[in-house]
């Protein structure tokens, strides 16, 4: 059953994944016979007409018909998750909001589904990554263990969700005020649970659910936020820089960085672009 209902975003059909799955199948016009039952559910609820689906419905229909890309936002905090995932088209974008849902879609999930103009789609993806309107001045470049890296590209939820908060607490013993204010206060509050994980991806329409695209993995608090790189990455951003808590040779697996919501998105809109 889909249902249509009115919100602040809009006109949202609720429904399940396998659904929203049959859903981007008719748009393909893969499902082109009038007798096929999920063309008789969309009509037998009025939202097909004859051979034409009502307007709010076909304004999804066309996100998902001209996606070139998918975007996926996946938030995790010690209060839940969410994943958003928008359909990327030259005109319009369908939005597909779970709550509860883990990094990777499963049929069992119930989704909202929208639709939203293309020059909606930075804001309706700042405001839903949950990242806020940090006010701080960036905290000092900062390895940290491989796992923290690994669990949330993965998006391992109990890893997470045990590693996010252990580590902070060790970093956060070591990195005071004196060392850098706004570095300690940093980890400190990670280390209180007040913090936002997300992971981030985009990938070829085409080659969607597949998320072996290009990612971006974040951690933010109300004051900061920061990007998670590996040892290579930040090498190559930072080329002149050796991260705090890097061995004695300057080694280190991964890193935490100063990044912002603005800066993640130009990341993510020139992928967008290509």
């Amino acid at each position: 059953m889909i249902n249509m209902c009115e919100t602040d975003d809009g006109v949202v059909f609720d429904m399940s994944g396998l659904e929203c799955e049959a859903l981007r199948s008719y748009a393909d016009g893969l499902l082109a016979d009038p007798a096929h039952p999920f063309v008789e559910l969309l009509r037998g609820q009025g939202l097909v007409v004859g051979d034409t689906p009502v307007p709010h419905l076909a304004a999804v229909l066309e996100g998902f018909a001209q996606a070139t890309k998918v975007l996926t936002a996946w938030v995790v905090a010690p209060a839940g998750c969410r994943r958003v995932t928008f359909f990327v088209g030259p005109r319009s974008v369908a939005v597909l909001r779970c709550d509860d849902g883990g990094l990777y879609a499963d049929e069992h999930d119930m989704l909202s589904v929208w639709a939203i103009d293309v020059a909606q789609l930075r804001e309706t993806f700042l405001e839903l990554s949950a990242l806020g309107e940090p006010s701080g001045e960036g905290i000092v470049p900062t390895a940290v263990p491989e796992v923290l890296f690994s669990a949330l590209e993965r998006g391992d939820v109990p890893q997470i969700l045990q590693q996010v908060p252990s580590v902070a607490r060790e970093i956060a013993e070591v990195i005071d005020a004196e060392v850098d204010e706004a570095t300690g206060a940093f980890w400190a509050d990670v280390a209180d649970e007040a913090w936002v994980g997300l992971a981030v991806r985009v990938v070829d329409a085409v080659s969607y659910p597949s998320l072996s695209g290009e990612s971006w993995r974040v951690i933010a608090t109300s004051q900061d936020v920061c990007e998670v790189l590996t040892g290579v990455e930040f090498a190559e951003l930072y080329p002149d820089e050796v991260p705090l808590l890097a061995d004695k040779d300057g080694e280190f697996w991964a890193a935490v960085a100063s990044s912002s919501p603005e800066v993640l998105w130009e990341d993510v809109e020139d992928v967008l672009a290509e």
